[in-house]
C-alpha cells in the first residue's frame, strides 16, 4: 500500500462499478452493444439483462485457464480483450501471440491486483457456432431440476444426476483427507477418498487445480482431463467446491461421477491444448468411457 499512496492528483478511486468498465469500453471499441451474453465457462452468467446463448467456452465444465477454451481449438481471435482491476486500472491488449499467451499476461494482471479483476471480449455468431458447446446451459438446468427432484420425492440424487446429464458412476466413499494451496491465484490441491461399496479396500486420489483435473484409483491412472468429473454429497448430490474447504469434511459420504468431454476437445488440436501433460503430469488422455468399470 505504500507503493500505491499517495496517489497523484488525476487518480480516480474506482467504484462499485469497476467489474463492468471492460464492457463500457469494448462497446466503445466495438461501436456497438452485444446482442447476447455467452458464459465463458459454464459458471458464469449474464449480468445485465441481455439473453444468454445456450453455450459455452469450456464444454460441460469450468477450467482454471483462459487458453483452455474451445475457441481456441477453432482458432477463434482473442483479442481485443479488455482488463480492469480493482484498483480502477484498465486496459486494452489488442494482440497476443496466442491463447496461451493471453492466459499469461491476464493472470499476472490479476496477480499483482489482489485477484481483483474483470475481462470481457467478444466473438461474432460464426465464431461461437464453430466454437462453442451448445446446450451446456440448458443441460446444467436440467440435472438442477433432476436433483431436486429426487430430493422432494426422497429418491437418489446421484442417480437423477447420471440418469440427467448420461453421466457416468466413477467411485463411491467417504472423504480421508483434503489440501488446498493458494498460489498464483489459483487453488491447488488433492482429496483423498476412500471406497465403500463396490470400492470398498480402494482409495482414490483427486488433483485440481481450481477444478478437478486429474484422478488415480491405487495410485493408477483413472479419469482426466478434459473429461469433466465432479464430487457430490451422495445424500443430496450437492457439489463439493474446491473454493470453499469445510465442505470436504472427513468421513462425508460422496461420489464421484463424470460425463465425456466436448467433441471439440476430443479432436487432435483439441487434446494437444487440455490434456494432463499441460499440468505436467507424464500421462495420456484416456476417454471415460475406456475407464469405467
Amino acid at each position: 500500500m505504500d507503493k500505491v499512496f499517495p496517489l497523484p492528483n488525476w487518480a480516480e478511486v474506482p467504484d462499485e462499478a469497476w467489474e463492468m468498465a471492460p464492457y463500457r469500453r469494448l462497446v466503445e471499441l466495438k461501436g456497438k452493444e452485444p446482442y447476447a451474453y455467452m458464459p465463458f465457462e459454464i459458471v458464469r452468467a449474464a449480468t445485465e439483462g441481455k439473453p444468454l446463448v445456450d453455450a459455452d467456452n469450456a464444454g460441460h465444465r469450468a477450467v482454471p485457464e483462459v487458453s483452455l477454451a474451445t475457441l481456441n481449438v477453432v482458432h477463434a481471435p482473442v483479442a481485443p480483450l479488455v482488463v480492469s482491476t480493482g484498483w480502477g486500472d484498465l486496459a486494452v491488449f489488442e494482440k497476443f501471440l496466442s491463447w496461451q499467451r493471453a492466459e499469461d499476461l491476464i493472470r499476472y494482471v490479476a496477480i499483482t491486483s489482489g485477484g481483483g479483476c474483470s475481462g470481457m471480449l467478444s466473438f461474432t455468431d460464426d465464431w461461437i457456432k464453430k466454437g462453442a458447446v451448445s446446450g451446456t446451459v440448458s443441460l446444467a438446468i436440467n440435472i438442477g431440476k433432476a436433483i431436486l427432484n429426487a430430493r422432494e420425492k426422497w429418491g437418489d440424487p446421484v442417480a437423477a444426476i447420471l440418469k440427467a446429464a448420461k453421466g457416468f458412476k466413477l467411485f463411491e466413499g467417504k472423504i480421508g483427507g483434503y489440501t488446498n494451496e493458494g498460489r498464483g491465484s489459483f487453488v491447488w490441491g488433492n482429496a483423498w477418498i476412500k471406497g465403500t461399496g463396490s470400492d470398498a479396500g480402494h482409495t482414490l486420489k483427486l488433483w485440481y487445480k481450481n477444478e478437478n483435473q486429474i484422478t488415480w484409483i491405487d495410485e493408477k491412472p483413472y479419469v482426466t482431463c478434459p473429461d469433466p468429473f465432479t464430487v457430490v454429497d451422495s445424500k443430496t448430490g450437492e457439489g463439493l467446491s474446491n473454493f470453499r474447504q469445510a465442505q470436504w469434511t472427513p468421513g462425508r459420504e460422496v461420489t464421484l461421477w463424470g460425463m465425456k468431454s466436448a467433441d471439440l476437445w476430443r479432436t487432435e488440436r483439441g487434446l494437444r491444448i487440455y490434456n494432463p501433460k499441460h499440468f505436467d503430469f507424464d500421462m495420456s488422455y484416456v476417454p471415460i468411457e475406456k475407464k469405467v468399470k
